[in-house]
């Protein structure tokens, strides 16, 4: 069982594992994998990709939290699996 925590600024988000260890997952890790699963496109390109503004793609590579619907449409996008990109554990 997982529980997520968004922080107050909204530029992290954490999960709570079931030895109720908190983690960040908006690190480095959350950008590597967004660049992994745009094959390093770039801003402009994911932006695109995604139809949604260029400045939001860049808050997004500088460790802002995509909304909910937005991290659902890069998982459906790039045919990944939301726990994945939010965590990088499982399969892709």
């Amino acid at each position: 069982m997982f529980r997520f925590e968004i922080g107050k600024n909204h530029s992290n988000i954490r999960y709570q594992s079931q030895n109720d260890c908190f983690t960040d997952i908006m690190t480095d890790g959350f950008r590597e994998r967004l660049n992994k699963v745009f094959n390093h496109a770039s801003m402009a390109d994911v932006s695109r990709k995604l139809k949604i503004p260029h400045a939001t793609v860049r808050n997004y590579y500088f460790g802002r939290l995509p909304a909910t619907e937005v991290l659902i449409k890069i998982a459906e996008v790039t045919n990944v699996s939301l726990n994945w990109l939010l965590t990088g554990k499982g399969e892709m």
